[in-house]
């Protein structure tokens, strides 16, 4: 395993591969059982390059891949759909999501136990799912990042001291 680490305005990102594959995207500086670090050209290093990329405003999407195979496969079907239905510069609801899932409405509240417990977040874009009315919701890493990324994608408008 490489793990890569880069500044960002949401504070430190640490990305994890393991040969081909995506392990993580976590929030904060490397640990432990995060392995070397990425050699260049490595997935992890990669990966890293791809989001100072899409902090900069020039990536809206991204190449690498996530290790789908780590979750279930209800959980990677809702993180997959996500991908599809939420493009850069866009939100959709719990709601919207779970519909778009295929899956009943009621369970909405486990579709949202699914994106807290993404590994993959900005990559697989949690942070662009909202309540029903429009209010941004919950965020695992801090509801303070979650509107900062909509806010550099556009969907929230730029405060007065950016």
């Amino acid at each position: 395993m490489h793990n890569a680490t880069l500044d960002s305005p949401v504070g430190p990102i640490t990305v994890v591969a393991d040969g081909e594959t995506l392990r993580r995207v976590r929030f904060g500086g490397p640990k432990a059982d995060d392995g070397e670090p990425a050699p260049p050209g490595s997935t992890a290093a990669t990966a890293a390059v791809e989001l100072t990329e899409y902090f900069a405003g020039r990536r809206t999407d991204f190449d690498v891949t996530p290790e789908w195979s780590r979750l279930d496969e209800t959980a990677a079907h809702v993180l997959r759909t996500l991908c599809r239905i939420a493009p850069h510069g866009h939100t959709v609801s719990y709601g919207e999501l779970t519909s778009a899932a295929g899956l009943p409405i009621t369970e909405s509240r486990a579709v949202g136990t699914y994106l807290n417990a993404n590994p993959w977040p900005l990559v697989v874009p949690c942070h662009r799912v909202v309540m029903t009315d429009g209010s941004l919701g919950g965020f695992g890493s801090g509801r303070w990042r979650k509107e900062a990324l909509l806010r550099l994608e556009g969907v929230l408008p730029a405060t007065l001291f950016d």
